[in-house]
């Protein structure tokens, strides 16, 4: 600094004097914190703030940037300064487009300062395709599981069995893919055995939040050897206490269906229900859909000749013969829904037959029963004609898979196959009430079955059959068969 005195300046001459406010007033802007810059997040939807204090002299004026540019022009961004030298930027309702830089920028004359923050916002887990239902898998084969899910940031995911972590193993895969703004997580377990059945599920998570996915149980059942054979002395597992309505009772029983844990459900013909017996009581059945007489109401039915479990929606699927009419029955709540496919609708597509009565190859005669496999071939047994036929999707004529040929058809002249079931080997059985037996099929053999069960004559001892007529296996192999005239269904083991 330098002081002129008065006497110093010479009388009559003019003089200008210069100074800096800089340099006697003000003090450039500082940002007080440790770091001019910090991250921050939200979770989408959601207010946030962020806030810079600076110091300086004279007082600093604040000036907000978003990505270098000026800050968006709506209602949702708000500035407030307070005395301290804290600049607050509010956003209401944050929305994925606010991610990014914010810069906020002090100026004073002394010079300037800015602090910036990096602003992620969070988006809370949704999975969008989710697990459902159930799968029975064969031994060995491979079970795959998807869950496809959003998020931001990318969400974690633990895979559970029952109440355990699954732990990555050499049979135990698990993967993740992105496509677009969806995650696609894959679990994969190669040789499926015995000790992979349960419900599997998954927790999906980010710092946003975490969800659980749907349960999906998995059962494993075993490939029926082509050779395989069954005790031939059967056991009663349902009915066996003549003919009535009690519920330790049947009334000729046609179709029934094993679920996984051996529970079996019958079709309960002149009783005009459909019975239910768990694995291990053999004493009472339950009544779960109709029993209420017979008639054309939605708690009723006329004759039922079959059923199945559809697992996908938990209910009962019930050809209700004398009502012309197929109903699904809710295993949860006894509610049913009925369908009536006429003729002339065009709801149906016609899969095989529909060319009249007749033997020919692209004709049926009292088609029976009928069975899908895992390819869609639709088999049929077509009773008057003898024979159960094969057809192929989109095929315009049927292939006979098993033919009324052969040693064993030159014993009885009217075989009359009824009950089908065809195995994940593509081996078919078949129940022959005509002669009282159940008859195996393998691939490419249409001329010579082989006996299985039953074919001692006709009659009411733990090795004969009094008319059989709905079959069916349970997922480690064991055959259940309707006997029609013994009012029972009888089990035998495989062996």
């Amino acid at each position: 600094m330098v002081s002129l005195a008065t006497s110093d300046l010479l009388k009559g001459c003019p003089y200008e004097f210069f100074g800096s406010a800089k340099d006697s007033t003000s003090i450039q802007p500082k940002v007080e914190a440790p770091e001019p810059v910090n991250d921050q997040s939200c979770v989408i939807g959601q207010d946030t703030q962020i806030s810079w204090k600076f110091s300086g002299i004279g007082k600093p004026r604040v000036k907000w940037l978003f990505n270098n540019k000026p800050l968006p022009t709506n209602g949702r961004f708000k500035i407030t300064d307070a005395e301290d030298g804290t600049s607050t930027l509010s956003i209401c309702r944050a929305e994925r487009a606010d991610q990014g830089i914010y810069t906020a920028m002090a100026t004073n004359s002394a010079g300037e300062a800015e602090a910036r923050t990096t602003l992620s916002i969070i988006i809370k887990p949704v999975i969008t395709v989710n697990l459902d239902g159930s799968l029975q898998i064969i031994k060995a084969e491979t079970m795959t599981l998807r869950i496809t899910a959003i998020g931001t940031p990318k969400p974690g995911i633990v895979w559970m069995k029952g109440n355990n972590k699954i732990k990555p193993i050499d049979r135990i895969h698990e993967t993740t893919q992105n496509h677009d703004d969806d995650y696609i997580y894959t679990l994969e377990i190669v040789n499926l055995q015995p000790e992979d059945e349960g419900e599997y599920s998954a927790t999906i998570s980010n710092i946003g939040g975490s969800l659980q996915s749907n349960k999906y149980k998995i059962t494993v059942s075993i490939n029926i050897p082509a050779n395989a054979t069954w005790k031939q002395n059967g056991v009663t597992i349902a009915g066996g206490n003549g003919e009535g309505d009690a519920t330790n009772q049947l009334n000729h029983p046609y179709g029934l269906f094993v679920d996984d844990d051996q529970t079996v459900v019958i079709a309960d013909y002149w009783n005009h229900r459909i019975m239910q017996w768990k694995n291990g009581d053999t004493t009472n059945g339950q009544i779960v859909a109709g029993g209420n007489g017979v008639g054309d109401g939605l708690h009723q039915f006329d004759q039922p000749t079959d059923v199945l479990i559809d697992k996908k929606t938990d209910s009962l699927i019930i050809c209700d013969l004398g009502n012309r009419r197929v109903v699904r029955w809710s295993r949860r709540s006894g509610t049913t829904q009925v369908r009536r496919y006429q003729l002339g609708e065009k709801n149906g597509t016609l899969v095989a037959g529909g060319n009249g009565e007749g033997a020919n190859l692209n004709q049926l005669h009292q088609p029976g029963y009928l069975f899908v496999d895992r390819q869609q071939n639709v088999y049929v047994s077509d009773i008057n004609n003898h024979r159960v036929m094969k057809w192929v999707e989109g095929a315009k004529e049927g292939i006979a898979v098993a033919e009324r040929q052969g040693q064993w058809y030159a014993l009885i002249q009217s075989p009359h196959p009824n009950g089908i079931f065809v195995d994940t080997l593509g081996t078919l059985y078949v129940a022959y009430w005509g002669n009282h037996r159940v008859m195996r099929w393998t691939q490419g053999d249409k001329k010579q079955g082989t006996l299985i069960v039953g074919g001692n004559g006709r009659g009411a001892g733990v090795n004969q059959f009094n008319i059989p007529i709905g079959l069916s296996f349970d997922r480690h192999g064991n055959l259940y068969v309707a006997d029609l005239d013994n009012n029972r269904v009888q089990r035998f083991s495989i062996e």
